[in-house]
């Protein structure tokens, strides 16, 4: 997770770590778009790969000053928890670890969606930053079940 000093898109974002990448970070940091897997960088000697695919921005337009519920502060939480989540799965060679994720994160979310009103929100600021969180939870268990090689489907 990082904060910027100032607003940027996700997509500029990619274009300076690919930049950085092939420039004076070359050899250091890596970036890819491609779908890949932690044992994809078994014997990579470089320090860090930025893998476009794996990120998830939250746009300009989200408010951070919306006081946030135990259950919202859980979530973002649970979210945070996936990179070590996916590294712990490949360390290990134990997918179902990634299974049992984003399974307790869809139950998270679930709760969350029966208990809280996103879209009937009177609060503007918390009906975009729900939206948000809902749209984080969307691309996080797309991404893991894609690790899984388990399609999603794009609406329910």
């Amino acid at each position: 997770t990082v904060r910027l000093a100032k607003p940027a898109t996700y997509d500029a974002i990619c274009k300076a770590m690919k930049k950085a990448s092939e420039g004076e970070l070359k050899g250091i940091l890596g970036y890819t778009e491609d779908a890949v897997v932690s044992s994809d960088f078994l014997g990579d000697t470089r320090t860090s790969i930025f893998d476009a695919k794996a990120g998830i921005a939250l746009t300009e337009e989200v408010p951070n000053d919306v006081e946030l519920a135990e259950k919202e502060k859980a979530i973002i939480q649970k979210l945070n928890d996936f990179k070590a989540t996916v590294l712990d799965a490949g360390n290990n060679y134990n997918p179902s670890g990634i299974a049992n994720y984003c399974y307790e994160l869809t139950k998270e979310y679930n709760q969350y969606y029966h208990d809280f009103s996103i879209l009937r929100e009177p609060d503007e600021q918390k009906k975009v930053m729900r939206l948000v969180l809902s749209k984080a939870v969307a691309k996080v268990v797309k991404t893991g079940m894609g690790l899984l090689g388990i399609e999603m489907p794009e609406r329910m």
